[in-house]
């Protein structure tokens, strides 16, 4: 089964079939308040941070002497015992059980991490985190049973990492999906002719 992942339209597809759900799409929208130019200058700086860790990740370490990539290469090697053996960045995983997709940021041998700008609401970080980590178990690259569920920040000098899991989130998450997927035939019921 091959997964794709269109960033420019957030679109997955597995074996060219188009996936309807992802997990950010499963979650509320989160609200907060910003400009339309401090929102994409925020997803531009995302992309960029996302698409650097890829690529020290990709490369097998290499900083190319950016701050940036030299924090993180400081931050990974200090947290090797909490963090245990990186594994994937960036990888699309697929749900055949329950028809949804989505991509975890990283995930190491004892964390699943999400990159975020600041640490927000740790309730719906951990939702996210719930979803990826279901599509990781179900991908058999982590365990049913996994608590380390981490959001990583940059301040511009350091990382932090923070655990925001909650054992109420998967249940929730599972609600969550539940509940889209109603929403999604009824919608298909209502722009059906007869």
């Amino acid at each position: 089964m091959k997964v794709d992942f269109d960033g420019e339209k957030h679109l997955y597809s597995v074996d060219g079939k188009v996936i309807r759900l992802s997990v950010t799409g499963i979650l509320p929208k989160p609200e907060f308040f910003c400009t339309p130019e401090e929102l994409e200058k925020a997803r531009q700086d995302g992309n960029d941070k996302h698409s650097m860790i890829k690529m020290y990740h990709d490369t097998g370490g290499e900083t190319f002497d950016s701050p940036f990539l030299v924090a993180y290469d400081t931050f990974i090697r200090e947290n090797e015992p909490v963090l245990g053996k990186f594994m994937y960045c960036e990888r699309p995983l697929y749900s055949e059980k329950d028809d949804y997709a989505g991509t975890p940021d990283l995930i190491f041998t004892k964390a699943l991490i999400d990159l975020k700008r600041t640490i927000g609401d740790k309730r719906y970080h951990a939702l996210q985190l719930a979803g990826y980590h279901a599509l990781a178990h179900e991908n058999q690259i982590l365990p049913p049973k996994f608590n380390r569920w981490l959001v990583l920040t940059y301040d511009g000098n350091d990382f932090r990492l923070v655990n925001v899991y909650n054992d109420k989130a998967s249940d929730v998450f599972k609600m969550l999906l539940r509940k889209r997927k109603i929403e999604i035939n009824v919608s298909n019921y209502f722009n059906t002719t007869f």
